[in-house]
């Protein structure tokens, strides 16, 4: 397993840089003042550091922050229609289509909405917030443990807690170029639990066929899942 991450996990040192990962592309960012970040697959940020501020813009994808105190600069991710601020904390913001999600794993976190007139939500360890467009405060809750399996993803694995199946071949398809399909649409919501690796969709789809007892044909570029035929039938 841990070859599998090495294999998967880049290293390098940004001060003001482009940063976009491939599919299947998992980067562990130092940065010039101590911080780390750690970036998902399939995602797109700049990282600006210079003696008044630390700032981060979002395009798409998501990031875990590790960062280091400094009370003079604080760490501003910028995402769009969120922003979030911190100063030594660990968090992670992922911005896709549809909004914009921030997590804490560890201190304290200040959020807001780019127009939500100056309004703010400080969020502690174990506190999520989710940015709906047009919304000027966020839905709110806390969860750690569920914070913890969404962020499975930094260690080159996906958590399922019952997840549907359709959720977990969106997740394995953002990852990997041998895509899994589901034939049978009445699989979709059959709701799932385990741990996986990530650059694994095949040995994912084995466990499938035991547990669901559903039928996988592989090609080189895709998993098909299936019901069964009955006999006769």
């Amino acid at each position: 397993m841990a070859a599998a991450i090495a294999g998967m996990v880049g290293f390098s040192r940004w001060t003001g840089e482009h940063i976009a990962t491939e599919r299947g592309e998992i980067r562990r960012l130092p940065l010039e003042d101590g911080s780390v970040a750690t970036i998902d697959s399939g995602s797109d940020l700049r990282v600006a550091l210079d003696e008044e501020s630390r700032r981060v813009t979002l395009a798409r994808g998501q990031a875990w922050f590790q960062v280091a105190k400094d009370r003079r600069r604080p760490f501003i991710v910028d995402a769009g229609i969120a922003q979030a601020r911190a100063i030594g904390t660990a968090f992670s913001v992922s911005r896709t289509e549809n909004g914009v999600q921030i997590a804490v794993t560890e201190g304290i976190v200040a959020t807001w909405a780019r127009n939500g007139a100056g309004a703010m939500t400080i969020l502690r360890a174990g506190d999520f917030a989710t940015f709906e467009r047009g919304a000027l405060v966020p839905a709110t809750g806390n969860s750690p443990q569920a914070i913890e399996r969404s962020l499975a993803w930094r260690a080159g694995e996906i958590a399922l807690e019952g997840d549907t199946l359709s959720d977990a071949i969106a997740r394995f398809n953002r990852y990997n170029k041998q895509q899994l399909v589901l034939s049978d649409p009445s699989l979709a919501n059959e709701k799932l639990v385990g741990l996986f690796r990530i650059d694994n969709p095949a040995g994912f789809a084995r466990t499938l066929a035991i547990s669901l007892d559903i039928s996988v044909s592989m090609t080189a570029e895709e998993i098909r899942l299936s019901r069964k035929k009955i006999a006769g039938s």
